[in-house]
């Protein structure tokens, strides 16, 4: 198998427990670039949030956010796809997230957005200074919210128990045109549901008339799992769920210790 695409998660994955990309993976993304061999980051977050962490590599080509509702081409900063959830859709989450009082943040056009009362409850005035300054400065705090909901692509939700994740999901039963993604064990994930990380995958590869055959995919968690199964090749993260590893072709070292690396360098290097 000719891998000609590497395709990777960030948080739990590519990301170490301290948010940051290890020496190793730099290292092993660069000799990848050297080959030729493409490289994209697909994740939960919008490209406001993960610009830090694909920067830090400089070898990313092409970014898959919001668990597949957006493709960018980095090079160019062509949009390849964006879904929405229809505007009445949003408006009815928004209701009910606002009626359960949890954290939540709407993703609309590359902005990341959230009330006050949102804000204030998630953070209160405890935040950590490192962490205002990487992510919650990419936060816009607002009332006026509802502009957004007509060009939202996802709504990520900090869940404050099982209960209220089963509140949730019964009043949006109803709702037959979005997806409800857990990830991480007490975040949620409602997004187009034409979306998840493994549709954008086979997009991309499309686009850049590449085998699915030929794409190495590694990630940690649920929103990973239709990925892994499109990819040729699917490798899980020392760390990731049990459901990931069942699926997955090979596991790896957990995220702290470069799995991502341990990947590149066993399935891409080792059999040149």
């Amino acid at each position: 198998m000719q891998i000609q695409l590497v395709v990777t998660d960030l948080d739990g994955t590519l990301l170490n427990d301290h948010e940051e990309v290890s020496q190793k993976n730099i290292q092993a993304f660069k000799q990848l670039k050297d080959r030729g061999i493409h490289f994209a980051v697909a994740t939960g977050r919008a490209q406001v949030e993960a610009r830090y962490a694909y920067e830090a590599i400089d070898a990313t080509d092409y970014f898959i956010g919001m668990n597949g509702a957006q493709i960018i081409n980095l090079k160019t900063g062509a949009i390849i796809d964006d879904a929405c959830i229809s505007a009445g859709t949003a408006l009815h989450i928004f209701n009910i997230l606002k009626t359960e009082d949890v954290f939540f943040q709407i993703y609309s056009k590359n902005k990341v957005m959230c009330t006050p009362k949102a804000f204030e409850k998630r953070f209160g005035k405890n935040i950590k200074q490192e962490y205002l300054e990487r992510f919650a400065k990419t936060i816009i705090v607002s009332d006026d919210i509802h502009p957004a909901l007509n060009f939202s692509n996802k709504f990520f939700v900090v869940l404050d128990d099982h209960a209220c994740e089963l509140r949730i999901r019964e009043q949006l039963t109803e709702c037959q045109d979005i997806s409800i993604v857990s990830s991480s064990g007490h975040y949620l994930e409602i997004i187009p549901h034409t979306v998840h990380k493994g549709i954008a995958l086979t997009s991309l590869c499309q686009h850049l008339n590449i085998p699915l055959s030929s794409v190495m995919a590694i990630g940690d968690s649920y929103n990973d799992l239709e990925m892994l199964e499109a990819a040729g090749l699917g490798i899980a993260m020392g760390n990731a769920c049990s459901a990931l590893k069942d699926i997955a072709d090979h596991s790896v070292a957990n995220n702290n210790d470069s799995g991502v690396a341990e990947a590149i360098d066993r399935f891409i290097f080792d059999l040149d």
